[in-house]
C-alpha cells in the first residue's frame, strides 16, 4: 500500500510498506503535483510489480554475507576481498537497508561520492563489482533489476609517459656507486629494456 503526502516545507513524500512490512517513505522531487502523481502511478506500478515477483527480503548486510560466501567457492582470493571492499563501502553509505529497494540514482550518488572521497580508480571498481553482486541478486530473486544497470564505466585518465631528461639521466648515474650497476642501467636505458626484461637478465 501506498499514499501520497505533503509536509509542511512544500516537499511531497510517497509512503509505502517495504516487503518486510516496514514503513518507508521517498520523495518524488518534484514541484507540481501532475508530476508528483505521475510518478505515485509510475512507482505503485513498480511496487506491485515487486510482489508480484515476490522477491527475497534480504538486508544489504545478509546480502554481503551470503555473497561473499558463495564468491569464495568459484573466485580467487583477491577477487573475493575486491566484491567485500565495494560492499562494505556501499553499506556504509546506503546503511543496512533492503537489497531490493536500492535504485539506480542512489548507486548514482554513491559512486559520485566515491569518487569525491576516495578517486575515480576506486569508483570504476567498485561499479564493475557492485554490477556483478546485483547480477547475483537479480539471478536469485532479491532485486527485480540490476541498479547499476545503464551506468557507464567512468573513464581513466590517460597518464603522461614519463622520461628522463639527459641531465636527469646523469644526476641519476651519479647517485649510483655500485659500477655494475650503472653499466646496467646504461645498458638498459640504451636497448629500451621493459622492467621485467632488466629484472630477469641473465
Amino acid at each position: 500500500m501506498s499514499c501520497l503526502s505533503k509536509r509542511s516545507n512544500g516537499v511531497y513524500y510517497v509512503y509505502y510498506n517495504s516487503p518486510s512490512g516496514k514503513r518507508n517513505c521517498i520523495s518524488p522531487r518534484r514541484e507540481y503535483k501532475a508530476e508528483v502523481n505521475k510518478f505515485l502511478t509510475n512507482f505503485k506500478e513498480e511496487l506491485k510489480r515487486r510482489n508480484d515477483e515476490k522477491l527475497i527480503s534480504i538486508s544489504l548486510s545478509e546480502f554481503k554475507t551470503e555473497f561473499i560466501n558463495y564468491s569464495k567457492t568459484i573466485h580467487a582470493a583477491k577477487t573475493v576481498k575486491g566484491y567485500d571492499i565495494s560492499l562494505k563501502f556501499l553499506s556504509e553509505y546506503l546503511g543496512d537497508i533492503l537489497v531490493g529497494n536500492i535504485t539506480n540514482s542512489q548507486m548514482i550518488k554513491y559512486f559520485e561520492h566515491r569518487i569525491n572521497a576516495s578517486s575515480i580508480f576506486q569508483a570504476r571498481k567498485d561499479l564493475i563489482c557492485l554490477h556483478s553482486c546485483f547480477n547475483y541478486a537479480v539471478k536469485h530473486k532479491m532485486m527485480s533489476d540490476n541498479p547499476c544497470n545503464g551506468i557507464k564505466r567512468f573513464k581513466i585518465p590517460e597518464k603522461q609517459p614519463m622520461f628522463f631528461s639527459e641531465i636527469d639521466f646523469e644526476i641519476l648515474l651519479k647517485t649510483i656507486d655500485d659500477k655494475d650497476m650503472t653499466d646496467l642501467i646504461v645498458f638498459a636505458v640504451n636497448t629500451g629494456l621493459r622492467q621485467m626484461e632488466f629484472l630477469t637478465l641473465t
